[in-house]
């Protein structure tokens, strides 16, 4: 279990790196477009302000997530917070840039907290 939720974290910090990525031009709803967003709009960013805010962001957020899948799958106990703090800012990337395809990734932040924080996952899941 402790192998396929670390190679989950992992997964979950890449998929952030699409803020990356360049918007394919046969896709108009590509979600990773964060100057066509809400919040730039309301706060009037240039095309590229925006761009490169969401991808600071992205390249921060798996980082940490990426750490946090990592040291799981090395049994170091800063796995939980880390995983915590890795939610908790991709939540802000994807409330920031929110594209309705998104709600996903919000889902599956939104489950890391719960786990981490309120839950606390046991150590003995692991030990299977």
């Amino acid at each position: 279990m402790r192998f396929a939720i670390g190679l989950f974290l992992v997964a979950h910090s890449l998929v952030h790196l699409l803020y990356l990525a360049p918007r394919p031009q046969d896709d108009p709803s590509y979600p990773f477009v964060p100057e066509d967003r809400w919040l730039p709009r309301i706060l009037d960013l240039a095309p590229g302000t925006a761009k490169a805010i969401a991808r600071a962001g992205a390249v921060v957020t798996a980082a940490v997530l990426a750490v946090s899948g990592v040291a799981l799958l090395v049994d170091a106990a800063v796995w939980e917070p880390t995983a915590a703090v890795g939610a908790g800012l991709s939540l802000a990337l994807l409330f920031a840039f929110f594209h309705r395809w998104l709600t996903i990734g919000i889902a599956i932040d939104v489950a890391i907290v719960a786990s981490v924080v309120w839950l606390h996952v046991p150590p003995s899941l692991f030990d299977a």
